[in-house]
């Protein structure tokens, strides 16, 4: 089973203050859940894709809490905010989606990093960070709170035609809500980091077609 998700990236990077490193970007990205564990495997190993080959890979082990208001605006909103985890690196994000062209999502990213001693100004609104002046018009004086945290053990792979990039984020997502998990499902996330539209769109028809039957 495969379902188009969020959307690779143009991306404009900023310093803020010296201890802030943030950053603005679109997101192109189309996301397909996955059937079952052999696929996973294959993807996990891809190496060629439709001229595009892998240049380089890793692992990483990310915890990402969701943040909203009580009423779910950001969510009416097509809005998210978010706290990942990665190791000892913390960034705080804020996605809004610019709709969806033929099957690739398009989203405003905007990104902060942040200290670990930080995170409950995130949750209490106190920090001025970009992300979170993004989400004031849209909620207005409403108090945030945390919805849940999703664990997510990811493979990334990196695969270049020439300049054109494009990367494959393969996910095992574990949904933990109230302490308890809650739900388990395996993903891809293809990303446009350089290609152009029609490449990418390249890279997403070759995966549909071989892992999707």
């Amino acid at each position: 089973q495969w379902v188009h998700g969020r959307a690779g990236r143009g991306a404009v990077a900023e310093r803020g203050r010296a201890e802030l490193l943030t950053g603005t970007s679109v997101e192109r990205e189309a996301r397909f859940l996955v059937r079952d564990e052999p696929t996973q495997r294959a993807l996990s190993r891809l190496r060629e894709l439709d001229g595009f080959r892998f240049v380089l890979g890793r692992r990483e082990r990310q915890q990402n809490t969701y943040v909203d208001t009580r009423d779910l605006r950001l969510r009416r909103a097509r809005s998210i905010l978010k706290l990942r985890r990665v190791g000892k690196r913390v960034e705080v994000t804020f996605k809004r989606s610019l709709g969806v062209r033929q099957g690739v999502a398009h989203r405003l990213e905007v990104t902060a990093r942040i200290r670990q001693g930080q995170v409950a100004g995130v949750v209490a609104g106190t920090l001025n960070l970009p992300p979170l002046r993004r989400i004031r018009p849209l909620i207005g004086p409403r108090a945030l709170q945390v919805l849940f945290t999703l664990h997510t053990d990811r493979t990334i792979l990196v695969m270049a035609d020439g300049r054109a990039r494009v990367e494959l984020d393969v996910d095992r997502v574990t949904f933990r809500k109230g302490g308890r998990v809650r739900a388990r499902r395996l993903e891809v996330e293809v990303e446009n980091l350089t290609a152009s539209p029609a490449a990418f769109s390249r890279a997403v028809t070759a995966l549909s077609r071989r892992f999707g039957g």
